[in-house]
């Protein structure tokens, strides 16, 4: 397999996810603000959590959410569809980061990670992500800290 092959084949779901949310910016602030509050209540627990078993678990929960939403609506996305899918990719790129991925997976999911926070930091009032900011902020320096 080429390499151009291979690191289209590594990087195509990080760009899908990455244009997927994108296209939210698209929708009402009301729907926007729904699913930022959604993402934001999910994962604000495990900002700090360096907990791979933690993560793990929550990863689980939100998988199983994402394909009970799927279940019972398959023709229709919708906010909780969302809100789930990104904070399940959140949780996912921060097992990757605390498993010390490859270098190509940790940039990906690093990637992953600062969209969904950016999402939340454009659609949440400052005063509901004061916290949630503040706690990325000091896991950020953590993790540059050991680096």
């Amino acid at each position: 397999m080429s390499s151009l092959r291979l690191a289209y084949f590594v990087s195509a779901p990080t760009a899908r996810f990455l244009r997927a949310i994108e296209r939210l910016g698209r929708l009402s602030a009301t729907q926007r603000l729904r699913i930022a509050a959604a993402v934001a209540a999910e994962i604000e627990p495990l900002v700090a959590s360096r907990d791979i078993e933690e993560l793990d678990r929550a990863a689980r929960r939100a998988q199983d959410a994402r394909w009970r939403l799927i279940y019972h609506d398959t023709r229709k996305t919708t906010d909780d569809t969302h809100g789930t899918a990104m904070a399940e990719q959140w949780i996912l790129a921060s097992l990757e980061l605390l498993r010390g991925a490859s270098p190509v997976d940790e940039l990906l999911a690093r990637k992953r990670r600062s969209a969904v926070e950016a999402f939340l930091t454009d659609n949440l009032s400052s005063e509901s992500f004061v916290q949630l900011r503040r706690a990325v902020m000091d896991e950020t320096h953590v993790a540059r800290a050991a680096a």
